[in-house]
C-alpha cells in the first residue's frame, strides 16, 4: 500500500507543478482557478478510489486500512493541494491584457489544459 501511496505526487498525478506556479499563476483569473480545482478533485477522487481497491485486494476487511488513509495520507495530500492553490491565487496579477507566453506554454503543458480550455477561451 505504501509502494503504490508513494506514486502519487501533486505534481506528477494532478499536474500542479512548481512550474506552473513560477509561469502560469500570475495569469490564472479565479474562473480557471476554480476550473483546476474540479478537475484537481475529479483526479484526486480517481486515485483515492483506486487507493481504496488496492486495499481491497490487500486485506478482505480494508476498514483500518481506509481509515489510515483517510486520517494521515489523504489529510497530507488535502494539505498539499490547498497550499499549491492558495500560492497560486496569491500570485495572480488582476488585469491582464493579454496572455504572456510564458503563461500560454506553461497552461498547454499542463494536465489541466484541455480540461480547463473553454475558461481559457471565454477570456480571449
Amino acid at each position: 500500500m505504501v509502494q503504490y501511496v508513494s506514486t502519487f505526487s501533486i505534481g506528477g498525478t494532478l499536474g500542479l507543478t512548481q512550474e506552473y506556479i513560477d509561469n502560469g499563476c500570475t495569469e490564472t483569473e479565479p474562473e480557471l482557478t476554480d476550473c483546476i480545482k474540479d478537475y484537481v478533485e475529479l483526479e484526486y477522487a480517481k486515485f483515492k478510489e483506486q487507493c481504496y481497491d488496492v486495499a481491497k485486494g490487500l486485506l478482505d476487511d480494508s476498514h483500518e486500512l481506509n481509515d489510515w488513509l483517510d486520517e494521515t495520507i489523504f489529510i497530507q495530500i488535502n494539505s498539499n493541494i490547498n497550499s499549491w492553490l492558495q500560492t497560486c491565487g496569491q500570485v495572480y496579477v488582476k488585469y491582464q491584457d493579454i496572455y504572456s507566453n510564458a503563461f500560454v506554454q506553461s497552461y498547454t503543458q499542463s494536465d489541466f489544459y484541455l480540461y480547463c480550455l473553454p475558461e481559457i477561451l471565454a477570456f480571449i
